[in-house]
């Protein structure tokens, strides 16, 4: 019986190193497998990432010659501006002195009255409050309110 037990251990021994070695070809096929998986995942993760920093940088480019172009116009859009006051500045003066000479009814007596062109805008409206009519008779009405008899202070 002792061979019988020695054959069989040995048997049992080949059939258990075959279960290993299968057990470990298997392992490595899956790791290796999953590595694969995770490489190509890893690189479909950075080719993504590449094209999202590409898309943003072209934003900020795109969004940095907007501001540009808006900060050109404005310059223009200044300097003209700065312009159209500085050429209004003289006829304003103008304006005002020929006002000023109108209203205090000065004349220059050693050169004859000259016609001088220049556009003077008319001045601006004066506010609602101002040109409401004013009721005749509210001082009769605050008077009356405030005295302390109970008669009309001042009668109509």
């Amino acid at each position: 019986m002792k061979i019988d037990a020695v054959k069989w251990g040995g048997v049992l021994l080949i059939t258990l190193a075959l279960m290993a070695g299968s057990a470990w070809a298997a392992w490595t096929w899956q790791a290796n497998a999953y590595g694969q998986q995770l490489a190509a995942k890893e690189a479909a993760y950075q080719t993504e990432r590449t094209h999202l920093a590409n898309a943003n940088a072209a934003h900020i480019l795109a969004e940095r010659g907007k501001r540009l172009a808006l900060e050109q116009w404005l310059a223009v859009s200044d300097q003209s501006h700065y312009r159209a006051l500085t050429d209004e500045k003289p006829n304003r003066h103008a304006c005002v002195i020929a006002l000023l000479l109108l209203i205090c009814g000065c004349q220059s007596s050693s050169t004859p009255p000259q016609l001088v062109m220049t556009q003077c805008k008319p001045p601006p409206a004066p506010a609602a409050w101002f040109m409401a009519p004013i009721a005749p008779d509210l001082t009769l009405r605050m008077l009356n309110e405030l005295s302390e008899s109970p008669a009309t202070a001042i009668k109509d």
